[in-house]
């Protein structure tokens, strides 16, 4: 399984979108997958979703971090 990890904090209202994209690695871990974490991050951005609360880097992305609107 693979999760998208950001490599630096993410503010809330910041656009899921391609520039995005490029602050995100992949990081392998060991299935199952934590729940509740998002697993596709570019399917959240063709979602158009936003952050909705801070992500801090280097840490696994909650489903709950991410919405429709600031």
């Amino acid at each position: 399984v693979e999760l998208p990890i950001p490599l630096e904090d993410i503010a809330a209202g910041t656009k899921i979108d391609e520039e995005l994209m490029k602050k995100f690695t992949v990081q392998k871990i060991v299935p199952p997958a934590p729940t509740g974490m998002v697993t596709d991050i570019r399917a959240e951005a063709e979602k158009g979703k936003v952050v909705t609360k801070t992500l801090t880097a280097h840490q696994f992305v909650p489903a709950s971090s991410l919405g429709e609107k600031y």
